[in-house]
């Protein structure tokens, strides 16, 4: 069977990421996972978990923020670092494993392509022209209501002038999470390395994990590679 690793962002609920990863574990099944640096609660139970590892580099994450991509990319980097992995399976902490590792590993030995979710793009594309703030301010928190006005401010001025540089990848956008094969991931990886201003360009967008890794790999020779 395929060598998987699993990248798990949680910031609750310990006890139902633990049974989330047990659901999984198989010999050939690694668990990396991202605890929100706000978190205060004790994942420490994981560490008993057969190839599970807590990634020492946490990021404080905001809903709608670049901070959500950064701690995707640091999980994919400390996974690819670990053990050469076929598949990287992008998982939140509040999922559950619906299935059986049997099941799972056949259908993996038998495809090489990725999986990503590409929705319609075109009632979002206003996110990538203007600037949003929900790094620095909480957008769950008193001040949202400050948050949203901004943007429908500056998308009311989108049709008379450019607030933003625009990009010339072409926009996709879907769910951040994923099911990316080892060449998909080096690529990515890659891509963030030697295209810093394109990585820079998302840092002040909305919710950037629904198309940072969307257009990368969109726009990219593995794009027939992408289910």
């Amino acid at each position: 069977s395929k060598i998987h690793a699993f990248l798990i962002l949680a910031h609750n609920n310990p006890a139902h990421v633990a049974r989330l990863v047990k659901s999984l574990v198989s010999p050939n099944h690694y668990f990396f996972v991202h605890i929100d640096k706000k978190s205060k609660e004790d994942f420490s139970s994981l560490e008993s978990i057969p190839n599970c590892t807590l990634i020492k580099k946490r990021i404080s994450c905001n809903w709608g923020g670049f901070s959500l991509v950064k701690a995707t990319l640091n999980l994919l980097k400390e996974a690819d670092a670990f053990k050469h992995f076929a598949y990287f399976h992008l998982l939140s902490g509040a999922d559950y494993f619906c299935s059986t590792n049997e099941k799972f590993d056949d259908f993996f030995n038998n495809t090489t392509k990725s999986y990503l979710d590409i929705a319609d793009g075109t009632p979002f594309e206003w996110r990538l022209k203007i600037y949003t703030f929900n790094d620095i301010i909480n957008r769950r928190g008193k001040w949202k209501n400050i948050l949203w006005h901004t943007d429908d401010i500056q998308k009311k001025l989108l049709p008379y002038i450019t607030i933003r540089k625009p990009l010339k990848e072409k926009f996709y956008y879907g769910s951040q999470w994923f099911s990316l094969s080892q060449e998909a991931v080096h690529y990515l990886l890659d891509f963030c390395k030697t295209h810093r201003s394109f990585v820079r360009r998302f840092y002040l967008t909305f919710v950037p994990d629904e198309s940072f890794f969307h257009m990368i790999l969109m726009n990219s020779p593995l794009a027939s590679q992408i289910m």
